[in-house]
């Protein structure tokens, strides 16, 4: 961090306003990602992914002092492939940033629930991979209960954490091009330890609410529904180290 300040004009200036809820998310990517620079901004518009046209629009910016930098690109359009349209973006997963690709969890139709929407910033194109929602716990089924994040494992794969009322499952794309589930952490004893008046596991508001994920660090927060404080619980899920936060 330099701690020098740029500021930019809006990418589209009919968008100043939007929100994750409208289909449209600013992305920070830096020189970690292997893209060239110290940093590269992309706002991405997914309205055309409610149309036959089935496409992300983008544009990025870069520092003044890279080349082409400090002026927003043209605008990208790439066709996301998919048999059907009608996908919108997952308001509450953030995108995850693995080499150089941009990842979205996307709300899609009545057969694919939810699909991942890939957007490569080095060749500007876009792909997309479908999760396991068959293997998922029933209440995936419902969108307003996917309560699901992505994030990257210390190795710098992409990573789907999956909550089952007080377990949290660590999911990882495998060979076939399928997902795998890599690990299983029950939290029960430990939540039982810090909040002792936690009803049995089968009432049905005892359960998980992920909160934010940070991508390198590994580090997961979250809360339990039936804490009336909803009180912050930190869990490193390289070491499986719960805290109170």
């Amino acid at each position: 961090m330099t701690g020098d300040r740029t500021f930019l004009p809006n990418p589209w200036p009919e968008m100043a306003k939007r929100s994750p809820y409208d289909g449209f998310c600013y992305v920070l990517l830096t020189a970690s990602d292997g893209i060239g620079c110290s940093f590269l901004l992309l706002p991405a518009d997914f309205t055309m992914l409610m149309y036959p046209a089935r496409s992300v629009r983008v544009r990025t910016v870069s520092p003044p002092g890279a080349a082409g930098g400090g002026e927003w690109t043209p605008v990208t359009s790439a066709a996301t492939h998919r048999p059907s349209h009608c996908s919108s973006l997952h308001p509450y997963c953030s995108a995850v940033v693995i080499g150089g690709s941009v990842h979205w969890v996307m709300q899609g139709g009545v057969r694919d629930k939810f699909h991942i929407l890939t957007y490569d910033v080095r060749t500007a194109t876009a792909g997309s991979i479908e999760l396991p929602m068959d293997r998922l716990p029933e209440s995936y089924r419902v969108a307003s209960d996917a309560n699901m994040r992505l994030a990257s494992s210390p190795e710098g794969r992409l990573i789907m954490l999956v909550r089952d009322r007080l377990k949290i499952s660590v999911w990882e794309p495998s060979a076939d091009g399928g997902w795998a589930q890599h690990a299983v952490i029950d939290a029960e004893a430990t939540l039982r330890s810090l909040m002792p008046q936690l009803p049995e596991p089968s009432w049905q508001d005892n359960t998980i609410e992920f909160m934010r994920s940070g991508e390198r660090s590994g580090v997961l927060l979250f809360y339990v529904e039936e804490d009336s404080e909803q009180r912050p619980i930190a869990i490193d899920l390289r070491h499986q180290r719960d805290a109170l936060g």
